[in-house]
């Protein structure tokens, strides 16, 4: 998934709860068992445009909620 809404940002701060996702900061595709994880009850700051464009997620199981506060510095 991603946000094309996001795009014009360069700071996000992301917070995950329910279920766990994996990502990649780079615009890679993650798949269930590639990218980062992040847990159910993580976050992680994203701090320039670059990361905030190209962020990409997948969901590995359930249904996660991502909650986003984004901004430009």
């Amino acid at each position: 998934y991603t946000c094309p809404a996001l795009r014009s940002f360069n700071t996000a701060f992301i917070t995950l709860a329910d279920d766990d996702i994996r990502y990649w900061l780079n615009g890679t595709e993650p798949s269930a068992t590639v990218g980062h994880v992040l847990a159910s009850g993580g976050s992680i700051t994203l701090e320039s445009n670059y990361e905030v464009r190209n962020f990409r997620f997948i969901l590995v199981s359930g249904t996660p909620i991502l909650s986003i506060s984004c901004g430009n510095r």
